[in-house]
């Protein structure tokens, strides 16, 4: 994502390094909650587009579907809720994610659920990578 923070805030932002695995997916989130977190509005604004020119490159990441981008994409996920939200809302976040998570990175239920899942839209040949990035990202964040 492309953002702009005024100077005093971008200053007092921690940039988790933690989360720069693959195409480091989370970072616009994990900012996001820091800038609420100080008491400051975040604003989105649909209408700003952005011209991207493309250079050659490998397409790694969610641009594909593989099962690496899928774990480093739950992990991010996993960490940032973990690091910037309330006990109760972590537990919840983590709880949704590993039971049904995304399409993309899917949790137990559409990894179980298999061929009705995939039906559903799910990308359950991921679940597995995905269901573990969360288990690493709980683990960074909780020590164990």
């Amino acid at each position: 994502g492309n953002m702009s923070f005024r100077g005093e805030i971008a200053r007092r932002l921690e940039f988790d390094m933690m989360l720069n695995k693959n195409v480091a997916q989370g970072y616009e989130v994990d900012l996001g909650l820091q800038v609420r977190r100080m008491s400051y509005k975040v604003l989105f604004d649909p209408l700003i587009a952005i011209r991207h020119y493309s250079a050659p490159r490998e397409s790694v990441g969610l641009r594909t579907s593989n099962t690496e981008s899928a774990q480093w994409y739950a992990f991010n996920q996993a960490r940032v809720s973990f690091r910037r939200l309330s006990l109760a809302r972590s537990s919840i976040s983590f709880a949704y994610q590993m039971t049904l998570g995304e399409k993309q990175a899917p949790g137990l239920v559409p990894f179980a659920l298999g061929p009705l899942a995939r039906k559903l839209g799910f990308q359950v040949d991921v679940a597995r990578a995905a269901i573990k990035g969360r288990v690493l990202a709980a683990r960074s964040v909780l020590g164990r």
